[in-house]
């Protein structure tokens, strides 16, 4: 059995994704808030470690860049040795092997107490992830269309984190095949900053720039935003690696593991186009971000029965036009609660499935299907139909809704 540590992070996440697609049976382990077939375990808590190792034989290993990560890392090392766990398959990081400050200065010390443990072991060590321009650059290229940083005309060879998952993937269904080994992965083409910026300005159909700014400015910037001072300097450390040049290696090391070209960054900005266009000055969101905003309240709101959600995500001054509101309703959260509340006592397990879900403008259209068993009958019915909401500032301010009758569609059984 195969347990992956860090399920609730990019990689690990993605790990368990590629792991599941791939219809191999694995344990999903989380620090803790453990959803339905997951375990909960804390890398400083030895009980928890014993327990989510018991019948593992290999292990992949995960945990995000902070201070602790070499005792806790260290942990489950010594958790694996003892519950006679046979392989580990490190998430390392490039420069583990040639730099001796910053995160991979840590990942290299926990490397070398894998080596040196006995276990069987393989290491990965990814260069930069190219989802990390949608986390770290994307919010300021959509609301000034530039992005910031002190990288000069230094590149990097940044690879999509599906592509480390499903090379880890790889090793995870044939340790033995990779015993000893030590991957350093890159991505396919190496770019630098403003050669990306050319890359997402073509991708969303705006010009975008990079401004190549002091280091010290950098520095200033983040301990601006509340970031403590060793995340700031641990940043500052590896982007003087970066900007050393050595993270603009390409190799086919990568391509190798995955029996396929790896995403190119090309292909990753069109599939990302949406979260570089600018920010709705009515919405506060872009247009990918209404529908995801829509779609999360949805499963929140209805599939997860979270009437608190409703104190977050509606103005206090919402109106409901719909027609299958009753009269009477107060506006604002308190009103949305009495109605979708009663849903609930009426219709137990309802449950909204989105059909279809379009942006424009301050409005996003949804197309979608209920179903529900009625708690007094037991009988099973469905409607479905269009609601449109209007978003303001961030909060839902309006909604009208079209919907066909509900009918029957069987028992509950």
């Amino acid at each position: 059995m195969i347990l992956v540590t860090g399920v609730s992070g990019s990689t690990g996440g993605a790990v368990a994704e590629a792991l599941s697609r791939a219809g191999q049976p694995f344990r999903a382990m989380v620090r803790s808030e453990a959803k339905p077939g997951q375990v909960e375990a804390d890398f400083g808590n030895p009980a928890q470690l014993r327990a989510a190792l018991e019948g593992i034989g290999t292990v992949f290993l995960v945990c995000s860049p902070i201070p602790e990560l070499v005792a806790l890392e260290s942990n489950v090392i010594d958790a694996c040795l003892a519950a006679g766990v046979k392989h580990v398959v490190l998430n390392s990081a490039l420069g583990a092997g040639d730099y001796d400050k910053s995160f991979p200065s840590w990942h290299r010390r926990v490397e070398d107490k894998l080596v040196a443990s006995g276990l069987g072991y393989t290491i990965l060590r990814p260069n930069g992830f190219l989802q990390n321009l949608v986390a770290y650059n994307a919010p300021s290229i959509r609301a000034q269309g530039a992005f910031y940083a002190a990288m000069g005309d230094a590149k990097t060879s940044l690879l999509d984190v599906r592509d480390v998952a499903a090379a880890a993937v790889t090793v995870l269904l044939n340790p033995a095949g990779h015993a000893g080994k030590v991957y350093e992965l890159n991505g396919p083409e190496a770019l630098s900053q403003a050669e990306i910026a050319a890359r997402i300005s073509l991708a969303a159909d705006r010009l975008v720039r990079y401004v190549d700014i002091p280091e010290e400015a950098q520095r200033n910037s983040m301990l601006g935003l509340g970031m403590p001072v060793w995340q700031v300097d641990a940043l500052i450390d590896l982007q003087r690696y970066y900007t050393s040049g050595k993270a603009a290696a390409v190799t086919d090391v990568l391509e190798t593991l995955l029996g396929r070209a790896p995403v190119t960054i090309d292909a990753f900005l069109a599939e990302s186009r949406d979260r570089f266009l600018p920010v709705n000055s009515k919405t506060g969101f872009t247009s990918a971000e209404s529908r995801e905003f829509v779609r999360n309240h949805f499963e929140e709101f209805v599939n997860r029965k979270n009437l608190d959600i409703a104190d977050v995500n509606f103005a206090p001054e919402f109106v409901d036009h719909g027609s299958d509101v009753p009269p009477g309703l107060p506006p604002g959260p308190a009103g949305a609660k009495a109605y979708v509340g009663g849903a609930y006592q009426k219709f137990p397990d309802i449950h909204v499935e989105i059909l279809d879900l379009v942006a424009d403008d301050d409005r996003v259209v949804v197309r979608n299907r209920w179903t529900g068993t009625e708690s007094s009958s037991g009988k099973r019915y469905e409607f479905s139909g269009i609601v449109i909401w209007r978003i303001a500032h961030r909060r839902l301010m309006e909604r009208w809704a079209c919907l066909t009758p509900a009918h029957e569609v069987g028992g509950a059984g």
